[in-house]
């Protein structure tokens, strides 16, 4: 299951049209880009059981590639 925090980084991946930095994202969602990347690492591994791919790129920032849409439901990462 997903912290909320964790579900606001995905929305925010899933309606990115380009990568997203950390420093965006902490921005955006008001926390440290520390916390982003530890919060990044945990989906990742998350997101890759349930048809998608976030990829980290070092300098350019963050993307979502989803495999197979129909896994890929909010709503099953929700407490």
């Amino acid at each position: 299951m997903l912290s909320l925090r964790q579900e606001e980084l995905l929305r925010r991946l899933m309606h990115a049209e380009q990568e997203l930095t950390g420093e965006e994202i902490a921005r955006l969602i008001g926390v440290t880009s520390r916390t982003v990347q530890t919060d990044m690492k945990a989906l990742k591994s998350i997101l890759e059981a349930h048809g998608a791919t976030l990829h980290m790129k070092r300098g350019a920032g963050y993307t979502l590639t989803v495999e197979d849409e129909h896994l890929l439901k909010i709503d099953d990462f929700s407490y």
